[in-house]
């Protein structure tokens, strides 16, 4: 009978030798997985910081286009109020000018002081057109730069909706980690 008990002390003891290693393998893989996942959730949370401040930043650059594309919409509808203006000047200046040959057909005594008054009105057309010529093309010069702010807006969009979507990708990784890391 001792020598069973021997044996059977033996036999446990073996087991619990073994049934000891395994609890520290376990123990040490834990450990490691432990170390990798606080590494892992470590590397995600300073991806979550770098994306908010890329974030932050294409917001402060949106901002800032969005303020130079109300100034572009402000100056163009200033020369748009400009152009009208000069439009109209220019049309009552030719109104005059038709009034000013009617007279010169009509009365033929005031011809000299008429000429006068019709190359002083011919000259001041001239400036109107040309003026309002510059004006036209300063105008599409301002239509271009809307619709390239424009532009860099939509882009500027689309990248703060990919930045976003990434950093909400990336908090719902880090939570399910965390999570797993708790379990």
């Amino acid at each position: 009978m001792k020598l069973l008990d021997a044996s059977a002390t033996d036999g446990e003891k073996k087991a619990l030798e073994e049934a000891e290693a395994r609890i520290r393998e376990i123990e040490d893989e834990t450990k490691k997985r432990v170390f990798d996942l606080q590494r892992r959730i470590d590397s995600l949370q300073n991806d979550n910081k770098q994306l908010r401040s890329d974030s932050n930043a294409l917001k402060d650059k949106y901002r800032s286009i969005e303020v130079e594309y109300s100034t572009v919409v402000r100056k163009l509808d200033e020369k748009d109020t400009a152009m009208k203006n000069l439009e109209a000047m220019r049309a009552d200046l030719l109104r005059d000018l038709e009034k000013e040959r009617a007279r010169v057909d009509a009365v033929t005594n005031e011809l000299d002081t008429i000429q006068t008054n019709f190359e002083t009105k011919s000259k001041n057309t001239v400036v109107i057109e040309t003026t309002l010529r510059e004006i036209r093309e300063e105008r599409d010069e301002l239509v271009k730069e809307k619709d390239d702010v424009t532009r860099q807006l939509s882009d500027l969009r689309t990248k703060l909706d990919a930045a976003t979507k990434e950093k909400d990708n990336v908090s719902r990784e880090a939570q399910r980690q965390q999570e797993e890391l708790e379990k």
